[in-house]
C-alpha cells in the first residue's frame, strides 16, 4: 500500500478511471428507469 497521501500517477488515473466509469453506469441506470 502506498504512504498515506501519497498515490502513483497511474493509480490515480485508474481510480479517477473507475470513478468516471461507475458513475457513468449509474446515471445509464437511473435514465433507463425513468424512461421505462
Amino acid at each position: 500500500m502506498p504512504e498515506s497521501g501519497i498515490m502513483l500517477p497511474s493509480e490515480q488515473c485508474m481510480s479517477f478511471v473507475n470513478r468516471l466509469i461507475f458513475s457513468f453506469w449509474e446515471w445509464h441506470a437511473v435514465v433507463a428507469f425513468v424512461i421505462r
